[in-house]
């Protein structure tokens, strides 16, 4: 009986991350023009990426509480960031897209003004628009750097 959950379990993950190559590319390139637009405080540009009524919550490691925020708020701050920050993925994403949800999961990695500042886990809630993907929200754990 167990083998048979385990082989169901196996097949239904193999069949909803059967989603096109197009889409898992979209998906991606979304994500890294934020990535982008963070770098160079484009709030405009992330915009086009985003749906503001989205949030995101984090967690930090040795640290008790959430932090969370909505898109909207993440909008307006962006510009008036002072420090160069710059995420990146160091792994190729998971991504999974069921008809016109998906779910990015990667690790990544996070610098503030050339330096290493933490390490984590992204799992970016992304819908399918009539623009395209968007991304809806998401969590991240946050591993400060040693």
């Amino acid at each position: 009986m167990k083998s048979t959950t385990a082989i169901s379990t196996i097949l239904l993950a193999s069949l909803l991350g059967c989603a096109s190559s197009s889409d898992h590319a979209a998906i991606r390139a979304v994500s890294e023009s934020i990535f982008d637009a963070m770098e160079t405080r484009d709030a405009e540009l992330a915009a086009t990426h985003l749906i503001p009524e989205g949030a995101f919550i984090s967690t930090a490691e040795g640290e008790s509480g959430l932090t969370s925020f909505t898109i909207a708020e993440w909008l307006a701050e962006l510009p008036t960031q002072q420090s160069t920050i710059r995420e990146r993925f160091t792994a190729k994403p998971f991504i999974l897209v069921e008809g016109d949800i998906a779910v990015l999961w990667a690790e990544y990695e996070f610098e503030v003004d050339g330096e290493l500042s933490h390490t984590g886990i992204d799992v970016f809630n992304f819908i399918r628009t009539d623009d395209g993907w968007k991304l809806a929200g998401g969590v991240y754990s946050v591993i400060p750097a040693n």
